[in-house]
């Protein structure tokens, strides 16, 4: 929900109140990512949805608004310990751009960030380039933005 909504807002939520949000999203069936599974588990997730709907995103100042139609982010990442290091988040960005594009996405973008382990979990620029992004140009002092090479 980091993404979804303003600082105030995010914080003043608190952690119960940001899980209720995101289960009411998922119930009004919003969109809000993908899931991985190990076995019948679920042991990861990625954020990913409209561009628009991200509102900390459309309001940030460092991350370019780059033009097109039809937009989604994907904004983080979130492995269970037991299986980090076993190359499942490797296979997430591809299903979030197969999400997106069976959704009506014309482009997929992400906010990677080449260094600083506190925005790992937005995912490197590494994880993406093996995913089929690549990056765009931005303005100097913008966050790095790359969109998805598959489409629909």
């Amino acid at each position: 929900m980091r993404w979804r909504l303003p600082s105030g807002p995010y914080q003043k939520l608190g952690r119960d109140g940001r899980a209720a949000a995101l289960h009411a999203l998922v119930q009004a069936g919003q969109p809000v990512g993908v899931l991985a599974y190990h076995g019948e588990q679920a042991v990861g997730w990625c954020s990913a949805a409209p561009r628009d709907s991200y509102r900390a995103v459309v309001a940030a100042r460092v991350i370019p608004h780059l033009p097109g139609e039809a937009v989604w982010s994907v904004v983080c990442f979130f492995l269970a310990p037991q299986v980090r290091h076993r190359r499942i988040a490797a296979r997430l960005p591809t299903s979030a751009c197969t999400y997106a594009a069976e959704s009506g996405a014309t482009l997929v973008e992400a906010y990677s960030w080449p260094g600083g382990a506190s925005y790992r979990y937005m995912g490197t620029r590494e994880l993406f380039l093996d995913a089929g992004f690549h990056d765009m140009p931005v303005p100097d002092g913008s966050r790095p933005v790359m969109w998805c090479s598959q489409r629909p």
